[in-house]
């Protein structure tokens, strides 16, 4: 097996997992928003509030932001400012990226292993919980830390997609391809 075979299909297998984990995101966003509908109508036309909706938002906002991050990665989605950056020939703008990705997969593996850590603390010793339903934290800090691995694997994908186009000159196009894209050529 081609070395870049492998590595085609260990980057299809990444952002496999980074979509499977955007739709666990899409699906908190639809509960919240199901969520707060049912608190609004149950509020002030029914005089019956749903006690506890605002913890269960705040906690649903884990799955929303941290199972989306590694999707959004994936796409090149992320706010990018590069202005200055445009001006400069493709393998110096390639060089930045490199240094820009490696900096942030190193930062991100940090917060991986602590957030690591501090997930199988809690699930080991049930520590912080919510004050009004008393919901443990811990189930919820886990889903932090599978979010920040997936984001921090989208970002050393990058990175070795950054130094092969430094190194060698290779360039791999990212097909963003909107819908109506897809429906005029047919895929």
């Amino acid at each position: 097996m081609k070395l870049s075979v492998l590595l085609d299909c260990v980057e299809a297998s990444i952002h496999a997992l980074s979509r499977y984990l955007a739709w666990g995101a899409a699906s908190a966003i639809l509960l919240m928003t199901l969520l707060t509908f049912a608190h609004v109508v149950g509020r002030y036309f029914l005089r019956r509030p749903i006690t506890g909706s605002e913890e269960i938002t705040e906690l649903m906002m884990v799955f929303a932001v941290f199972l989306a991050a590694a999707h959004v990665a994936s796409k090149k989605g992320h706010v990018r400012v590069d202005v200055l950056i445009s001006l400069l020939p493709r393998r110096a703008r390639a060089t930045l990226d490199s240094l820009t990705s490696l900096a942030t997969a190193a930062i991100i593996s940090l917060l991986v292993w602590q957030i690591g850590v501090r997930a199988w603390d809690n699930l080991l010793h049930p520590g912080p919980h919510t004050p009004v339903l008393w919901v443990p934290l811990g189930p919820f800090i886990m889903v932090a830390a599978i979010g920040c691995m997936a984001l921090c694997l989208e970002f050393w994908l990058e990175f070795f997609h950054s130094l092969s186009q430094t190194l060698y000159g290779r360039h791999r196009e990212l097909e963003m391809k909107t819908g109506e894209d897809r429906l005029v050529q047919g895929t």
